[in-house]
């Protein structure tokens, strides 16, 4: 007799879940004041779900959702690898903005 593997998430639901997370997150920074500049900027080296402005600082935000925390924390699996790809797309951003006016 097998037994099958247990049912993940369909990508469609994750997608959702993850979108929900976004908007919550977005929802919560405005709230405090910043000012969104992008949602989901996609280059080569990596992608940033939010830029925004806090006064003059420009913050790049990335959005974690994890559901049981069993195995640690949103912030945990942030890892160096995706840490890199955060820092090389903000570069990217910056450079390709460097001579507008936020």
């Amino acid at each position: 007799m097998s037994r099958s593997a247990p049912q993940s998430l369909t990508p469609s639901l994750t997608r959702s879940r993850g979108d929900a997370a976004e908007q919550a997150a977005l929802d919560y920074l405005r709230q405090q004041g910043l000012r969104v500049v992008a949602r989901n900027v996609r280059f080569r080296v990596g992608e940033i779900d939010l830029i925004m402005l806090d006064a003059n600082v420009c913050v790049f935000v990335e959005v974690r959702m994890r559901s049981p925390s069993r195995f640690g924390s949103a912030a945990i699996s942030v890892n160096y690898g995706k840490r890199r790809r955060l820092i090389r797309a903000a570069h990217c951003w910056l450079q390709s903005h460097s001579r507008q006016s936020l």
